[in-house]
């Protein structure tokens, strides 16, 4: 199925699809578009220690919220995370928090 169209701050629409993969050894179709696979466990996605999020004011947009999920070595945010949001609330117990981490400028450094 699919997830709810996401917009990203470079005002592209995605729609994200779930689907289950039989096992971990995934390969994508083309390595030139597809750099890395990473496969975080739900439990770790699902942990508070594992979230964090931000308060933004977009030049664009206004004022947004990013997510930023860490787990095994890599930092998921933008619409990546987003998305886990969204699939985390509908398939888990997991709840994001009502309010932010922080606030920060709008020229704050993002990571990646």
């Amino acid at each position: 199925g699919h997830l709810d169209d996401i917009r990203t701050v470079t005002d592209y629409r995605v729609r994200p699809f779930v689907g289950r993969v039989p096992d971990r050894e995934y390969r994508p179709r083309d390595d030139e578009e597809v750099a890395e696979v990473a496969v975080f466990p739900v439990a770790r996605l699902v942990d508070p220690d594992n979230y964090e999020s931000e308060r933004r004011d977009h030049p664009h947009y206004g004022e947004i919220r990013l997510h930023f999920f860490h787990v095994g070595g890599y930092t998921v945010w933008g619409a990546t995370a987003n998305m886990l949001v969204q699939l985390l609330e509908w398939t888990t117990d997991w709840t994001r928090p009502p309010e932010p981490d922080r606030t920060v400028d709008a020229d704050a450094d993002l990571p990646g």
